[in-house]
């Protein structure tokens, strides 16, 4: 028996729908087969073909397939979360309208340009920096703190002495310096002599104005430009006879000896005395580093080494190396003049 339906409500069309799909499965359509009858599927599916057929000839047909229908109960879904949606949309706004707008903290946010961040530390840098000042401020010790002037070796301590100290007494810069290396260099070999640099100057006044006698200069190496050359010790009127003892080696005469360099040392003196003052090597009687080095020594005398820091010592002393009290007394006096000069150890104190 055939059963038709006119105008059904929502529920009896969704019944309808679960119908049709129902007699499209096999076991439906062998059950129609063997049936006479045409169910009421069949002629809904016949129906909805055509509708189909149509539409593809004319889309504005307007077929709707069933996933394109909108029951009401989709539409009530479908208004729901439009009011939801609406809803959050609408506190999410409020929130952020609440928010108190601080526009040095928004400026913060901004991406530095390449420029600023090339040349800004990496995190951590600054504060790694700052450390290893505070490390080195420490090992250098109170002296050396910033803005403590750092202390000097005795080599730039003699250097900086002599160059300030050639402007106040006339003795070029490289005499002064050869000077107090001498008397530096015997602090340490004769402790005990206590000899002071002025003395050395004195001689060296006295015996070839510091080297530039005859209008030679002083280089920076400490030797004349010049070498220094005394008259021949040949008995004459007021000079002793030494006959040649170095085969002229030194002096250039192979008959008589004669005194040479700035401090003016004989072959046989200075071969006794002689020192390596500016540490090059070698022994030169005409380098005012090794001639007053060497003078300092001899003043000294052997064994052990006479306290020359007083006058009458250093008056004592002055007889030996040339016996004539005249000398002595001009080679103190010299000294008195240069000792307003200082010195590097005076000014260590």
């Amino acid at each position: 028996m055939h059963e038709t339906t006119s105008a059904p409500d929502a529920q009896s069309e969704a019944g309808t729908e679960q119908a049709e799909y129902t007699a499209a499965t096999p076991e439906a359509v062998a059950h129609s087969s063997s049936s006479s009858a045409t169910p009421v599927g069949a002629h809904r599916r016949r129906g909805r073909s055509r509708a189909v057929l149509d539409w593809l000839r004319d889309p504005s047909s307007g077929y709707l397939s069933p996933l394109q229908r909108v029951t009401p109960r989709m539409r009530l879904v479908q208004v729901g979360s439009a009011v939801a949606a609406a809803g959050v949309l609408a506190a999410t706004a409020g929130a952020l309208a609440s928010v108190p707008q601080d526009t040095s903290v928004a400026s913060a946010t901004f991406v530095q340009p390449l420029v600023e961040r090339d040349n800004q530390a990496p995190a951590g840098a600054q504060d790694r920096q700052e450390q290893a000042n505070r490390d080195n401020a420490g090992a250098a010790g109170p002296g050396n703190a910033p803005g403590a002037q750092a202390k000097q070796s005795p080599v730039e301590e003699i250097k900086s002495w002599s160059t300030k100290s050639a402007d106040t007494i006339p003795v070029s810069q490289n005499a002064l310096q050869a000077y107090a290396e001498a008397e530096q260099s015997l602090e340490e070999k004769r402790p005990n002599c206590n000899l002071p640099w002025n003395l050395l100057a004195g001689i060296g006044r006295i015996e070839s104005k510091h080297g530039e006698i005859f209008g030679a200069k002083l280089n920076d190496e400490g030797s004349p430009t010049d070498p220094i050359v005394g008259i021949a010790l040949d008995g004459s009127s007021g000079v002793k006879a030494i006959t040649d003892t170095d085969g002229g080696k030194l002096d250039g005469d192979p008959v008589t000896d004669r005194a040479v360099g700035p401090m003016q040392f004989i072959p046989t003196t200075w071969e006794k005395w002689g020192m390596d003052g500016n540490h090059d090597g070698k022994v030169d009687p005409q380098n005012l580093n090794d001639a007053a080095a060497s003078a300092g020594n001899y003043l000294c005398g052997e064994g052990e080494a006479r306290d020359l820091s007083g006058e009458d010592a250093q008056r004592e002393a002055l007889m030996e190396y040339n016996q004539s009290a005249e000398y002595g007394q001009d080679v103190l006096d010299a000294a008195a003049e240069y000792a307003q000069a200082g010195g590097p150890r005076s000014e260590r104190g």
